[in-house]
């Protein structure tokens, strides 16, 4: 019995110094890293249009379309683009959907095309965004024709990011 109060005591003597020997030591604080700003551009806003010169979206795409070739009564949609990226990859998707590469720190998307004359190419805009733990650093539109690579997209963080994207072919509608 005697035994057992000193194990008992010696115990909990060990025990408080543990307790005290925690709370004493400070283990140093990491300052977080916060990313650069991004400088954002100033874009000069669009002029107002009077209310009678607007024109429904299909009118004004069509009146695009023909002030910009005289010869091209009908337009063309893009359906699918089939594209290879530089990081290895195929895809074939829609407007309006992408991807993202380098871990995420890289989102990709194509956006709607506009309607084009059957006898021109389809210019492909694609909308890259750049991310760091969830948040938007900088967002860029890159225009890319038919059969052309785009220019070489990058992160203001990641050095090692360098992302191309090639559209191969699309799927296309023709009235």
């Amino acid at each position: 019995m005697y035994i057992t109060k000193k194990v008992i005591i010696m115990a909990f003597f060990l025990f408080s110094i543990f307790l005290l020997s925690c709370q004493l030591i400070n283990f140093p604080s990491f300052p977080q890293q916060q990313p650069a700003p991004v400088p954002q551009e100033q874009v000069p806003l669009p002029t107002p249009v009077q209310e009678d010169e607007r024109l429904p979206a299909d009118q004004a795409s069509k009146q695009i379309i023909n002030s910009n070739n005289p010869e091209c009564a009908n337009g063309c949609a893009v359906q699918k683009v089939h594209l290879k990226t530089s990081d290895g990859e195929e895809y074939t998707l829609p407007p309006g959907q992408g991807s993202y590469s380098y871990a995420g720190a890289l989102e990709w998307k194509i956006l709607p095309v506009p309607e084009y004359c059957t006898a021109g190419k389809a210019m492909v805009p694609f909308q890259f965004i750049s991310k760091t733990t969830g948040k938007v650093l900088g967002e860029e539109t890159v225009t890319v024709a038919v059969g052309e690579k785009s220019k070489v997209v990058t992160h203001p963080t990641v050095q090692r990011v360098a992302f191309t994207v090639e559209v191969v072919s699309v799927e296309e509608k023709c009235e």
